[in-house]
């Protein structure tokens, strides 16, 4: 958790643009970003567009009883004081966490915050009975309550939160719950929906406008309790563009300040314009490589002339469910990557079972190690399809769990020390089918899943799934590279052939309704 939170305001590959400008002394200063997400992020309280909601509009609009400390980038994000100044158990009840509320703190409507207040959010999570409950604000928050029992006024300025079980992380939990204002709630008669329109909370940005699907507006809290963060800019526009394209033209068009995941064939272009690019080892990510980032688009356009390339076909010939359309398309793109100059050859790796097991026993048995209380105590709480996947874990014992790691082990070498000692590059299937239209999936079961990438998740190669052309029925197909660790450039280099050969081979007639 913590290591996400440190990456979560860093971004990797984030790209930061600043114009410096004479000061105007009654001119506003906007600062202008384009998010990643496909919509502007709830303002209700807990947002939802995943950790950029919070990002962008949960922290900057709300505070929680503790925040993340992201003042530093060498070191793991820890929590600190937000708006608890200290929280510490209750000596005489190991269950009983006992916030003391930071004092002098205002909603952004004027009403100071009190212990009360803390309560009340609670409640608006929990409780059910409560008017100001909100199902949707519940749903959000379960994942961190999911240990919580009751809160309760102590004094004006204390809040006295009881867990089931004593929970030493809930302190890190409560980091996600974002406190609204009662006041606010209360003069739209607790209506969620003209909650979002107007909301009100602590934090170092106010509401500004929102014009829905397009742009959320924030304006700049100067009474802001923590002065550290009080924003130095008037205004913060926020505008959703999920596409890198998109988002890299807007940037270079002047249109936005600040983006990220732009556009890598794009990227020399905005070197050149004099915008910095932020990528490479986060110190504070123990995983994290310590290798220097490599130029990935310099040899972009090389093509695979001269480059040796592996084709376990067994993998997927030999794979139930495959079909013709699939076999057809990798061959032809075999053909095409040798017309090209490469040296296409049938190499053999171990069985594609064995990696599928593997993979699996590793997933699920941490996934269940990780659920296992909530999924004893609470199983009622899991969708079916989710529940049963995770319940295969309960049957895997740690010999289970011991045996995967040290064949995954041994798989990787096979695939590192044997097949890309000896080539450049792997071409195998990702899917063994075209992709399925919508109308084809049940809608309370979806079927097993028709892909191979399964054996470079268990060994953590580079790999790039990418299309290999159409069905006849007009519908994608596609193929999977892979390469050596770190050698990332190299795939990419082989993805950008693979593009254009397939690029050259036109689209055959589409089924009807497909566009």
């Amino acid at each position: 958790m913590k290591r996400r939170l440190a990456s979560l305001c860093a971004g990797l590959a984030a790209i930061s643009f600043v114009i410096a400008a004479p000061a105007a002394a009654q001119r506003e200063t906007v600062l202008r970003v384009a998010m990643t997400a496909g919509d502007i992020p709830l303002t209700a309280g807990i947002p939802d567009q995943g950790f950029e909601g919070w990002r962008f509009v949960g922290y900057n609009l709300y505070d929680s009883l503790t925040l993340w400390d992201l003042s530093r980038s060498d070191v793991v994000a820890d929590i600190r004081p937000g708006l608890a100044t200290e929280w510490r158990i209750d000596p005489e009840n190991n269950r009983r966490w006992l916030f003391t509320i930071r004092r002098d703190v205002r909603f952004h409507d004027g009403s100071p915050l009190t212990a009360a207040d803390i309560v009340w959010n609670f409640d608006r999570f929990t409780k059910e009975s409560a008017p100001q409950f909100n199902a949707r604000q519940f749903a959000f928050a379960r994942a961190y309550l999911g240990n919580f029992e009751s809160a309760e006024v102590v004094d004006e300025y204390t809040v006295a939160l009881t867990t089931r079980q004593p929970d030493s992380l809930f302190p890190y939990n409560v980091s996600f719950l974002m406190m609204v204002s009662p006041r606010r709630s209360a003069e739209v008669n607790h209506d969620a929906d003209a909650f979002a329109r107007n909301p009100s909370g602590t934090g170092p940005y106010r509401f500004g406008r929102m014009v829905p699907g397009e742009r959320l507006e924030l304006v700049r809290n100067p009474d802001y309790w923590d002065q550290a963060r009080v924003p130095r800019h008037d205004r913060l526009v926020l505008l959703p563009m999920p596409e890198a394209s998109t988002r890299t033209a807007a940037l270079l068009s002047g249109q936005v300040d600040w983006i990220e995941a732009p556009a890598p064939d794009a990227i020399p272009r905005l070197r050149s314009s004099r915008m910095q690019v932020i990528a490479g080892h986060d110190p504070a990510d123990p995983a994290s490589a310590t290798l220097p980032v490599p130029d990935f688009l310099s040899g972009l356009e090389d093509g695979v002339a001269g480059l040796r390339i592996g084709r376990p076909r067994h993998f997927y010939l030999e794979a139930e469910g495959v079909t013709p359309e699939t076999i057809a398309a990798l061959d032809r793109l075999a053909d095409a990557l040798a017309d090209a100059g490469a040296i296409v050859e049938d190499v053999i790796l171990p069985d594609y079972a064995l990696f599928n097991a593997c993979g699996r026993v590793i997933l699920l048995s941490e996934a269940f190690a990780i659920h296992e209380q909530d999924l004893r105590a609470r199983p009622q709480e899991y969708g079916e399809i989710f529940f049963m996947r995770l319940a295969v874990g309960a049957a895997l014992s740690a010999a289970d769990y011991m045996q995967a790691q040290r064949l995954r082990r041994e798989l990787s070498e096979a695939v590192n020390r044997v097949a890309l000692r000896q080539h450049d590059l792997l071409l195998t299937a990702c899917a063994l089918t075209p992709a399925p239209p919508f109308s084809a999936f049940p809608p309370d079961m979806p079927g097993p899943a028709q892909i191979q990438t399964m054996p470079f998740n268990v060994t953590g190669n580079p790999a790039l799934s990418m299309p290999a052309g159409l069905s006849p029925e007009g519908l994608p197909l596609s193929a999977q590279l892979v390469g050596r660790p770190f050698e990332d450039a190299l795939v990419l280099r082989a993805g950008r052939a693979v593009e254009k050969i397939v690029q050259g081979w036109g689209a055959p007639a589409r089924a009807p309704g497909f566009t």
